[in-house]
């Protein structure tokens, strides 16, 4: 049985939103990769492209949650690895792309803002679980240098930007 009309809008625009960025995502993609009829579109986002794009950021952004659950950073960075060398190092993050939507799209870049901040979050809480004193300080961090590194692998075709960042991340630690 296939998932619902709403899932399947969601994962086409997180697979096209990693692969072409907002702006380079249409409606008629979103449709011609979900097999969903266009009037699905505006039945479960009745405000177009920009709530779908939000929906499919927070969505991701809750994936990433998942895979990294209680501050596991390694499991987070090796899912990423291998999502890059499976797909060529064809696939950016959903959630950078909709931060760089632009004023254009104030949904999906808010979007973004509220991934970010509950990632920076849950990765303090984790830290601070663990002692860190500069918690909030090593999230954003982390969340910044993760991020950067996913562009840098794909450019590089190379995981090393991830690993760099993982080992950086471990020395942090290991000086708090």
């Amino acid at each position: 049985m296939a998932p619902p009309a709403r899932q399947r809008l969601l994962s086409s625009t997180i697979d096209l939103l990693c692969r072409h960025g907002v702006h380079g995502t249409g409606i008629a993609d979103v449709l011609r990769e979900s097999g969903v009829a266009r009037q699905s579109i505006y039945q479960h986002f009745p405000a177009g492209k920009d709530e779908l794009v939000a929906a499919a950021t927070h969505s991701a952004g809750e994936h990433v949650r998942r895979v990294a659950q209680h501050g596991h950073v390694e499991a987070l960075i090796d899912w990423w690895e291998r999502s890059l060398v499976e797909h060529d190092y064809a696939l950016g993050c959903p959630i950078a792309a909709a931060a760089l939507a632009g004023p254009r799209s104030p949904a999906s870049t808010a979007a973004a803002r509220e991934v970010f901040a509950t990632w920076r979050e849950d990765l303090a809480a984790a830290l601070r679980l663990d002692g860190v004193t500069d918690a909030e300080l090593l999230a954003s961090v982390f969340v910044s240098a993760f991020e950067g590194a996913i562009m840098q692998a794909r450019l590089e075709h190379s995981t090393a930007p991830l690993r760099d960042v993982a080992t950086a991340m471990r020395r942090l630690m290991a000086t708090e």
